[in-house]
């Protein structure tokens, strides 16, 4: 957040104030699945297919040790902004066993994945001008509820 020079003053105080609300939100929050081994960012960009046929997923920096319902939000919310087909979802959700948009973890996990989602491009909208228009719509469909309604992939 810091190093994301699109982001004035009154949206900085914004995301951190999201930040620090989604962080007791997730101390809070209850997940049905326990812990395991994630990867973090998984999402199609993320998924290749090995020579032998199989699909593995690539860009482990984001490993770690967590409850699995993380893994599948990000596509749950890439279906909910119109990037994942309604059959693409669900085949998604059926592969992973669990559609995480039915747990009691999902209002946190959503919430979360589109704070992370938005800053993400904050971090390079300074310098391009769709990305700027994005970020200023991500942050006004964040503050008042309507997210991720009109967001754009990049």
């Amino acid at each position: 957040m810091d190093r994301a020079a699109a982001l004035g003053v009154r949206d900085r105080t914004f995301l951190r104030e999201q930040r620090e609300h989604l962080a007791a939100q997730w101390e809070q929050t209850t997940f049905a699945l326990g812990e395991t081994v994630l990867h973090g960012d998984a999402h199609m960009e993320n998924l290749l297919m090995t020579s032998g046929g199989r699909w593995a997923f690539v860009d482990p920096e984001a490993v770690r040790v967590g409850p699995p319902e993380w893994d599948p939000t990000l596509s749950a919310l890439y279906y909910e902004c119109g990037w994942f087909t309604e059959h693409g979802y669900a085949t998604s959700a059926e592969t992973y066993g669990y559609d995480v948009r039915l747990g009691s973890a999902w209002p946190a996990l959503r919430q979360i994945r589109m704070l992370r989602m938005t800053l993400w491009l904050a971090q390079s909208a300074d310098t391009d001008a769709q990305r700027q228009r994005q970020l200023t719509h991500r942050l006004i469909t964040l503050r008042d509820g309507s997210a991720p309604a009109g967001w754009t992939g990049f």
